[in-house]
């Protein structure tokens, strides 16, 4: 049982120290097993003769058993990172206790007991000591509901820690049996929970790219198999990068293509390798230290990640960020710091709650705005049409795997990203609280009602200067006199951030201008050394710029407080709204 005391002085980053410490010893075990398969793989070709079979057995048994302790150090490394952020929540839980209490004002004994004397109250026998009282035992129960919810989450970790037994092997499983990807996240998780511990253990260790793109198996389950792959197609990506360039092949497509994919990949491994750090992300912004879970990873055409940003099993709230044209593996990186920057932004607005963030890039995003000949670009609704069911899929997994009340989910789609959200909402009916739309071309539809959610929680931003407001249908900018007027209908629907469509509208700082018009000069000196110099136009530079459209979650933005509210479930306070 943990005590007021305990708590009041319990400091979480020990457990985020050591939570990173096993996982550091994972990651390379990973990288010396996967080294051991590789000679083992080109063992045949160096050696031939009786012994070649016992070596072979040996280093199988090596690796088998090195997959093994992963998994456990894995484990270890899930379990203290999760503690770290319950610790968390019941300290700041205790803290508003706390704070109560002491606006009584009661005084607080070493127990958490509280006492309020005779001479902080009214005077003695008067009726208000009933609201004192009440007040009283308010902060009281506030106390000892901090006390407990530390105490569960100590028990909790503590018997996870005890079943987490090193040597356990896994028990082999046919990869037949494996349900295929798509399938129905209830009928996953029933499969999951109706497998032993050492045939999860297997198929983690030997099929980790078929479990870690599940949805209906745990995140701490898929964050066990997706390391794995991870770490296997960093190995092959690299040997195949120096096959290349032994064959001069440096400056070839394929080259090139392979070392973007590859520095995707190390961004994902230094965000995962990241919990317990300075707070910072790796634009160097305010960011948090919370573990991430890696929920996907493919590098097959452009690339496809799902990186998780605290536990989304044991979170209060989630908040799922798709994002839009160009996004893919090998720019990874931005899109993790702006999970990291709405996750930290949540925990800010409501300590007392935990969020957790996830990148869904888990669909093919078009790679250009706009292409010539039309098609195959960001005009094109396929795109969105085709990542529909995964985001569907997606969103249950997370209702059929979350442990504890229900939590609040919110689906956050940028640019393109909002398109996708929309068309995955109006055709597959996503099990969400909340949908937000930042920067939209249009989400498909031409109401919010018409995307099967609550309007009252579907919410939109864009800053004056994006100009992704101006991706107008092109009927429209043949009948409009004004082709500058962002009500219109966009692109892919009306525009979520008109009053007439039925959500809600919150503020965005304006942004880097749209236009900085500039007349160029040129200096003369007719007259050479004996004459004043003449400075004349010579053209006209309108200093374009979408800035803009990538600046919602820079620092200060207002857009980020807004987000967080409508994250943290308190929505109905965002700034900016026409319906206020």
């Amino acid at each position: 049982m943990v005590t007021y005391a305990q708590l009041t002085s319990a400091n979480s980053q020990p457990f985020r120290d050591a939570a990173k410490a096993y996982g550091d010893l994972a990651d390379k075990l990973i990288d010396r097993s996967d080294d051991a398969a590789k000679q083992l793989r080109a063992l045949p070709e160096a050696w031939e003769g009786e012994g070649t079979d016992a070596a072979a057995t040996a280093i199988k048994n090596a690796v088998t058993e090195t997959d093994d302790a992963v998994l456990m150090l894995q484990r270890c490394d899930q379990i203290l990172a999760d503690f770290a952020g319950e610790l968390d929540k019941a300290k700041s839980m205790l803290s508003d206790a706390v704070a109560d209490a002491r606006a009584i004002p009661a005084q607080i004994a070493a127990d958490g007991t509280l006492t309020v004397r005779p001479e902080d109250g009214p005077p003695s026998g008067h009726p208000a000591w009933a609201g004192v009282y009440k007040l009283v035992d308010a902060a009281q129960t506030a106390i000892r509901d901090a006390v407990q919810y530390a105490t569960t989450a100590d028990t909790t970790a503590t018997t996870d820690l005890r079943a987490t037994v090193p040597g356990t092997k896994g028990k082999p499983y046919p990869a037949d049996k494996i349900p295929p990807r798509g399938t129905d996240p209830k009928k996953v998780r029933d499969w999951w929970n109706s497998l032993s511990p050492e045939e999860r253990q297997y198929l983690i260790a030997h099929f980790p790219d078929k479990v870690g793109w599940l949805d209906g198996v745990p995140a701490e389950n898929r964050d066990q198999a997706n390391r794995l792959t991870l770490a296997r197609e960093q190995h092959r990506i690299r040997d195949e990068l120096d096959r290349l360039k032994a064959e001069g092949k440096e400056g070839t497509g394929e080259y090139k293509d392979l070392q973007g994919k590859l520095a995707g990949l190390d961004r994902i491994e230094q965000r995962l390798l990241a919990a317990g750090g300075d707070g910072k992300d790796a634009d160097g912004m305010q960011s948090n230290d919370r573990r991430a879970y890696l929920l996907g990873v493919d590098t097959s055409g452009d690339g496809k990640a799902i990186v998780a940003v605290g536990n989304p099993d044991t979170a209060d709230n989630i908040v799922t960020y798709i994002p839009g044209t160009g996004a893919d593996l090998s720019k990874v990186g931005g899109d993790i710091n702006r999970v990291d920057r709405m996750v930290f932004d949540a925990q800010q607005m409501d300590p007392t709650k935990r969020t957790a963030g996830i990148l869904w890039l888990g669909y093919d995003a078009p790679d250009k705005i706009i292409q010539f000949p039309p098609g195959g670009d960001a005009t094109d609704p396929k795109y969105a049409v085709n990542a529909g069911n995964d985001l569907d899929l997606f969103q249950d997994g997370l209702r059929v795997t979350h442990d504890g009340p229900r939590s609040t989910n919110t689906v956050l789609g940028h640019s393109y990203g909002s398109t996708v959200v929309g068309y995955a909402a109006k055709d597959h009916g996503l099990d969400i609280d909340n949908a937000v739309f930042v920067g939209s071309p249009g989400v498909g539809v031409e109401k919010a009602g018409d995307l099967g959610l609550d309007p009252n929680h579907v919410y939109s931003t864009h800053a004056k200067n994006d100009p992704i407001q101006y991706a107008l249908d092109p009927g429209d900018l043949v009948r409009m006199q004004n082709p500058l007027n962002p009500d219109v209908d966009l692109i892919h629907g009306h525009n979520p951030s008109s009053a007439d469509f039925g959500g809600h509208k919150f503020a965005s700082d304006p942004g880097t201008p749209l236009m900085k018009p500039e007349i160029k000069t040129k200096t003369y000196d007719p007259l050479g050394p004996f004459g004043p110099s003449v400075t004349v136009p010579v053209g006209f530079d309108p200093h374009l710029s979408g800035a803009a459209h990538s600046e919602y979650w820079d620092d200060g933005n207002a857009s980020r407080d807004n987000i967080a509210k409508i994250v943290t479930g308190n929505g109905g306070t965002v700034t900016g709204d026409h319906r206020k």
